[in-house]
């Protein structure tokens, strides 16, 4: 039922998908799971500020959840309560040392402090923890831009593309940090491939279309 429910929210049926829950609910001890999920349907059409008491309530009877702790975290991310978020950040460290998301979630949040060493570290141990997680490269990626080392930015956004040649998200990054280094020709190459993969991205479409131009300008110069 908790697939199905999720599949309705999915298609915007949200009162249904609750409706789902609810009968499932019925007639059964608290089941943390079904209660974060109904949090998490009413969260998409209610906000995260209207659900959030419901959900520290649901976090504060179910203290050792991981998944529970993980989604009060990220929604106290959304509503910028940063200080809060990295407290409950590291009680999941403490349960799950050893969890990807985890160290994700703190890289994620150190960067929006401006801690950028222990976000490095924090990253660098979730890409460690699981090699495919292309958010951490995504993330690591930033980290080094705002340290303005632009080459390093370049190398681990390419290696986010090797975890994931699908993903346009890479790409896109790379071709912006080169842009940066007006490294253009390599930069448009980049955003070609995002567009490959994602070919109505509106931010790809107009990146790109700043990229081409710029080159354009450079090979008329240059001929001129």
């Amino acid at each position: 039922r908790i697939i199905l429910a999720q599949a309705l929210a999915r298609q915007g049926q949200f009162d249904q998908a609750l409706s789902m829950l609810k009968v499932e609910r019925q007639g059964k001890a608290q089941n943390p799971r079904l209660s974060l999920e109904a949090i998490k349907i009413r969260k998409e059409f209610e906000g995260a500020e209207t659900v959030l008491p419901e959900l520290i309530t649901l976090a504060d009877a179910n203290r050792e959840n991981p998944e529970v702790l993980t989604y009060l975290t990220d929604l106290m991310i959304q509503t910028n309560r940063l200080d809060e978020a990295l407290l409950t950040a590291q009680t999941i460290l403490r349960i799950l040392p050893e969890e990807a998301k985890v160290q994700l979630m703190l890289g994620r949040l150190q960067r929006k402090n401006g801690q950028l060493d222990q976000a490095i570290a924090h990253l660098s141990d979730a890409i460690a923890f699981e090699p495919g997680l292309v958010e951490a490269y995504i993330e690591l990626g930033k980290t080094y831009q705002d340290r303005r080392n632009l080459e390093e930015a370049i190398k681990v956004f390419k290696k986010g593309a090797e975890a994931d040649p699908n993903d346009h998200r890479p790409y896109y990054y790379a071709g912006l940090a080169l842009k940066e280094c007006k490294d253009y020709a390599s930069a448009e190459a980049m955003l070609q491939q995002a567009k490959r993969n994602a070919p109505n991205d509106p931010d790809i479409i107009r990146q790109l279309g700043v990229i081409t131009a710029m080159n354009l300008i450079n090979h008329l110069r240059k001929s001129s």
